[in-house]
């Protein structure tokens, strides 16, 4: 799982930089229901993804990513404390 994710991850980076939003989407996706990142890059990935659909309009989409993102970071022992 992690070679994939890491893979997917590295991806969706090259899609972003080609500014095909929705392949980064897809790809960056893939990479988080790997579940095989540490879980910094996990909920930065996540933050990513977020941050796409809120670029692509995806509100709703952004919303829920964000959310979920907000309460894993806030959770006690969030990899992020």
């Amino acid at each position: 799982p992690y070679g994939r994710a890491r893979i997917l991850q590295f991806l969706g980076a090259f899609a972003v930089q080609e500014e095909q939003y929705g392949k980064a989407l897809e790809y960056l996706d893939r990479a988080i229901k790997e579940d095989g990142l540490p879980p910094e890059e996990q909920l930065r990935t996540m933050f990513q993804v977020g941050q796409i659909q809120v670029m692509q309009e995806r509100f709703d989409d952004a919303i829920k990513t964000l959310e979920n993102w907000i309460a894993l970071t806030s959770a006690p022992d969030s990899p992020t404390k």
